[in-house]
């Protein structure tokens, strides 16, 4: 009964063969085992890790173009009025004359001399003769004091006319000095007098005691010069007593305008042109 129920289970496993033809083995112990199937392990996936996030890269801003502006239009300043100088009201001509010599105004020096006349030196008579630039010859008569020989000193516009006057050294002493002016006039050279009809003598220079001085003064271009004779005495040579006169200029004449005393320190501006001659640089 075993010997029958063996062949079948024989028959079955021989009928269950590999495909390739090969029987199976059999069990040393009868029994007909079927190994399983091989069965290839699924490889494992690899883990990718996510990408790491970027941060977003700043673009900079597109330039944009300039806009042009419309020019503002400013307000125009107002300027300040400009004072306008005061209208120059008609006076007498500059001082003159500008160059050395110039006696009748014209801007060009004239010939001077004086010309020694007949026991001259004895008389004081002399004559002044004044050859024009233009053309033409002026004289006149010079008063100087006896045993002085008179020497033409200077030219200079003393009273604003335009002509010049003739300052002619007509005397003096150990310290001073005494001047006449003469002036144009239509027929010659006149000495210039004061209203009482003397001759004007003006001196210039001192001692420690007294002193003498004149100057032309410009007070009033429109009314002409003036003429500042000071005078000067002390005691003792520092305190000083003065005389201040000031005369209009008149053509061939000068006229008294104003007489006035003073009193000083030497060195006092008032003494110190009290010494001194101050008229065109002469």
């Amino acid at each position: 009964m075993r010997r029958l129920a063996l062949a079948p289970l024989i028959l079955a496993a021989a009928a269950c063969g590999t495909d390739t033809g090969t029987p199976a083995a059999l069990a040393p112990s009868g029994v007909v085992t079927v190994p399983p199937a091989a069965t290839t392990p699924a490889a494992p996936k690899p883990t990718t890790a996510p990408p790491a996030a970027k941060p977003p890269v700043a673009k900079p801003p597109a330039a944009k173009p300039p806009v042009a502006k419309p020019p503002v239009a400013k307000p125009p300043v107002a300027k300040p009025p400009v004072a306008q100088p005061p209208a120059a009201r008609p006076s007498q001509p500059a001082a003159k004359p500008r160059v050395a010599n110039d006696v009748d105004g014209d801007g060009r020096s004239d010939a001077l001399r004086l010309v020694e006349g007949k026991d001259s030196l004895r008389t004081g008579r002399w004559e002044l003769r004044v050859t024009l630039s233009k053309g033409g010859t002026v004289t006149g008569v010079v008063s100087a004091d006896p045993q002085v020989r008179p020497a033409v000193h200077g030219v200079a516009d003393a009273d604003l006319d335009g002509d010049g006057e003739v300052f002619v050294r007509t005397g003096g002493g150990a310290s001073t000095t005494t001047y006449t002016p003469y002036t144009l006039v239509e027929d010659g050279m006149a000495e210039v007098r004061t209203n009482d009809g003397k001759a004007l003598r003006l001196s210039v220079g001192g001692t420690v005691t007294h002193g003498d001085g004149f100057s032309c003064a410009d007070v009033d271009p429109a009314a002409g010069r003036e003429l500042v004779v000071l005078s000067v005495v002390s005691d003792q040579g520092t305190t000083f007593r003065g005389t201040r006169v000031t005369y209009r200029w008149r053509a061939d004449r000068v006229d008294v305008l104003s007489k006035k005393t003073f009193t000083g320190q030497q060195g006092d501006p008032a003494v110190e042109k009290s010494y001194e001659l101050d008229c065109d640089g002469i």
